[in-house]
């Protein structure tokens, strides 16, 4: 029965601040987890991991750029207490913004400059979670490849520059930058980041 409360709460909490969230009502959301944190402070990892994401998103939300560290310091907080269980399903629930936010850790983690990011965080947990939003978001989705274009997609994942990859290829660097072109224009990305996980999706 206390199991059964625990869970009609962490419903309850789910749909009013996905409610709030939706329609802009983000002061009316953040009290709401404000008020929760204070009544709830002990109920468990669960509702600290849910408040943390609500929270992610409506700093995220009202002002992206302003906001940068606080949500990127509260999700990685999440990531770090969910990859112990590693924990997917979880993440699928909110919007797309918690996946912005994640490509942007993901992102932060794989530049030479990681300031931004704990170190801590489990990157092929966080990649799983990202190929998972992308399945979810492309189911049935086919998309016809080159070989040269499949090539260059695994070459991405070492973090090589334009300049090295046309040198190992022996191509020009405005031949890369259109298989480059091409290859975002059939994945449906804009990011070398976005096109690794966009693929790896596509594979598994």
């Amino acid at each position: 029965n206390i199991e059964k409360n625990y869970l009609l709460e962490i419903n309850y909490l789910f749909v009013i601040l996905n409610l709030y969230i939706s329609t802009n009502q983000f002061d009316l959301a953040d009290n709401i987890i404000k008020n929760f944190y204070e009544k709830h402070s002990q109920k468990g990892e669960l509702y600290d991991v849910f408040l943390s994401i609500f929270k992610s998103i409506i700093l995220y939300k009202t002002h992206p750029v302003k906001n940068k560290y606080l949500y990127l310091d509260i999700m990685e907080e999440v990531l770090i207490l969910t990859q112990k269980s590693h924990l997917l399903g979880i993440f699928m629930s909110f919007s797309n913004d918690i996946k912005q936010i994640l490509n942007i850790i993901f992102a932060e983690i794989n530049r030479i400059n990681k300031s931004l990011v704990n170190s801590k965080i489990d990157l092929k947990y966080l990649e799983d979670i990202l190929i998972l939003f992308h399945k979810n978001n492309n189911i049935n989705i086919q998309v016809n490849l080159t070989k040269r274009e499949i090539e260059l997609l695994e070459i991405f994942s070492e973090n090589l520059s334009n300049i090295e990859i046309s040198d190992r290829l022996f191509i020009s660097i405005n031949t890369l930058k259109t298989h480059i072109k091409k290859i975002y224009s059939k994945l449906g990305v804009n990011t070398r980041d976005s096109a690794i996980i966009k693929y790896k999706s596509l594979l598994k």
